[in-house]
């Protein structure tokens, strides 16, 4: 022990250990980590890769001292081609020229209200200019008939009696002159021809994902590349689906990263890591998206980034979605995202899985509400059909005692073993539970501050998806009985690899989904698990969740179906505006989800907005939070400004 008290410790865990039992890192000759800590903090590197490169040195060291550290921004000067960079901005103009009209045109008509309302011909020049700071977000009151808009109430600190006079917020004819420079730079640019009634040309078996089976579709398969492939070129082939709004799934998105590991206890460790002191606005810090290629803040096409700096930019994220999963389909107490529409683009990321078993009495208990659920409906079947023989209820009855009888008796097992626990249970309980405890550093019981469940009941999965065997589909989750499952969740786990279910349906296929939906709403559970009894609107309520059987009964009712497919661990999946979605997650997941606005999807965005602001006042969704027409009107200047350079 003699050397160790000289400064022998391991860079991760800061303990005094022997010699022997310390990796060093021949690139610094500086760090070494404990054989310990590389198993426990490092599971995916062997002990001669880090000798070869420590953590440290990678820039992916997860110890407390790093996570402190800020990150290090380091700008890298693009050597993207003028020629390139040119056409992408011609390329984005062309994309928001028509809704540059179409805020040209409504200024107008409200130019024509305004003359109305004082009675003498009124221009932009007549305008007063509103000093508004760039940081505020204004949004308009509900109209009168003859398109004025009036003074809010005395509740609000105004008049209520008074007109508003009109302002505008921008120089005078910026949005024509905009849209005049945009048809001269984009004049003789030609953009990439599309063709929305076959197949795509570019796509094979080893970049493409069958995710529906319609009759005579020419877009069941989707676009999935492999993120390690990738090339500049690339951006044309996303293009052509992007266009179509067809969502695009790119695998293996995990191996261009810094490697920085995602597993919960490091993220927990991060987080407590974070200064108290420092208050966070809204709900969290504030963060941005950087490439970690150029360290640019993502990419030419995202029009959101273009916004002035110390503008009100809108909430797009990133955001991290942590959930439990379940590999069968549960049908009540499921973990799944129900069914809604973003106002933007919006990339996902599966950053991290984690099995987990549900032991068998709470198992039962699901199975025992699923029985009940069913012998309700058919109850209510029956009054209607008197088709039942005596015998079927006999049955369901029957099923419903052993039910009962099966949990009374695992009720009574868990209480005999909490007295007397076998020596098999504890010894593994105590051993696995010890591992969770030093996983986090920290004095606390980690399950109890994060509300982990018993790690008995987890298996972490960090596995490595390079192999290219994830084209097949799951477009039907395994369904096992309790009997062949022996009411455990075991054998159901094991046929698992991706962590979620996707169902994302087609633009053009909205309103048939609305109108089944509202259909059958009453058939679905939301809060409190009772039936949904009042629908604003079906989908931007996101109340629903379409089971495997409801959409066997949407495809039976109204010939539409969507994209079905499994998320696998690294893959990121690319969702257009104006596409609903649902998500269940058959295993335990760590997401990663960002907006953002793409060219493409700009008079989408614009449309989602209004159908938004049409929505009650106190809906989740009638604010307008993008500010699209904002966005649209400064990445034009931006581009503009950029293009005017290059040509």
């Amino acid at each position: 022990m003699h050397t160790a008290e000289k400064g022998l410790t391991c860079h991760q865990c800061k303990n005094l250990t022997d010699k022997v039992n310390l990796v060093f890192c021949s690139k610094c000759t500086k760090k070494r980590y404990c054989y310990d800590c590389i198993k426990k903090r490092y599971p995916e590197r062997t002990s001669e890769e880090v000798q070869a490169a420590c953590p440290f040195c990678l820039e992916n060291c997860n110890c407390k001292a790093c996570l402190r550290q800020p990150l290090r921004v380091k700008q890298r000067p693009s050597d993207k081609d003028e020629n390139v960079k040119l056409k992408q901005l011609q390329y984005l103009l062309l994309k928001v020229l028509p809704v540059l009209r179409d805020i040209c045109a409504e200024q107008n008509r409200e130019l024509e209200v305004e003359t109305a309302v004082r009675g003498v011909p009124v221009t932009e020049s007549d305008i007063t200019r509103c000093d508004a700071s760039i940081n505020e977000r204004i949004c308009c009151w509900k109209l009168n008939s003859d398109g004025s808009i009036p003074c809010p109430p005395t509740e609000s600190g105004s008049c209520g009696t008074s007109t508003l006079e009109l302002r505008r917020l921008c120089e005078c004819d910026w949005v024509q002159k905009l849209i005049t420079n945009a048809e001269e730079v984009t004049l003789q640019f030609q953009p990439p021809d599309v063709d929305i009634a076959h197949e795509c040309s570019s796509c094979t078996s080893i970049i493409s994902r069958q995710a529906a089976f319609r009759k005579n579709g020419h877009d069941n398969f989707l676009y999935c590349p492999n993120a390690v492939d990738l090339a500049e070129d690339d951006i044309v082939h996303f293009q052509s689906h992007w266009m179509k709004a067809e969502p695009v799934i790119v695998r293996n998105v995990l191996d261009k990263t810094s490697g920085l590991s995602w597993d919960p206890m490091v993220m927990w460790r991060g987080c407590r890591e974070m200064n108290p002191k420092v208050k966070c606005k809204g709900d969290g810090k504030s963060v941005r998206v950087l490439d970690c290629f150029d360290w640019c803040e993502s990419g030419i096409f995202n029009l959101a980034t273009r916004l002035p700096k110390g503008s009100l930019k809108p909430d797009l994220g990133p955001k991290t979605y942590i959930a439990y999963g379940f590999p069968e389909e549960l049908d009540g107490g499921d973990s799944v995202t129900k069914l809604h529409c973003d106002v933007s683009d919006a990339v996902n990321v599966l950053t991290h899985t984690a099995k987990v078993d549900i032991p068998p009495g709470q198992y039962k208990l699901v199975k025992k509400a699923q029985l009940r659920k069913q012998h309700v409906g058919q109850q209510t079947e029956a009054s209607a059909s008197e088709n039942k023989s005596l015998k079927e209820v006999e049955n369901e009855e029957a099923a419903l005692k052993n039910c009962d009888g099966l949990v009374r008796e695992e009720s009574l097992k868990n209480k005999a073993g909490n007295k007397e626990p076998s020596n098999n249970s504890s010894k593994r309980s105590s051993s696995q539970e010890g591992k969770c405890i030093t996983a986090m550093e920290s004095d606390h019981d980690p399950k109890e501050a994060a509300g982990l469940i018993p790690q008995k009941n987890v298996t972490m999965t960090n596995e490595s998806i390079a192999d290219e065997n994830h084209n097949d589909v799951c477009l039907k989750t395994e369904r096992l009985s309790p009997e062949e499952t022996n009411g455990n969740a075991n054998e159901s786990s094991k046929a698992v690899r991706g962590g979620a279910v996707w169902d994302i349906f087609r633009r053009e296929d909205v309103p048939k989904l609305i109108e089944y939906l509202k259909r059958h709403k009453h058939e679905f559970r939301h809060f409190y698990n009772e039936p949904v009894k009042s629908v604003i609107h079906p989908i931007h309520d996101q109340s629903m969740f379409l089971s495997e059987s409801q959409k066997k009964q949407l495809k039976e009712e109204f010939d539409i179906e969507p994209w079905t497919f499994e998320q696998h661990l690294g893959e990121a999946v690319f969702i257009p505006a104006g596409c609903p979605h649902q998500v269940r997650n058959i295993q335990s997941c760590i997401k990663v989800a960002v907006g953002f606005v793409a060219p493409e999807s700009v008079e989408e965005c614009l449309r989602l907005t209004q159908e938004f602001r049409r929505l009650p006042k106190d809906h989740r969704t009638n604010e307008d939070k993008l500010e699209i027409k904002e966005i649209v009107i400064h990445a034009a200047s931006s581009a503009m400004r950029e293009a005017k350079g290059l040509i």
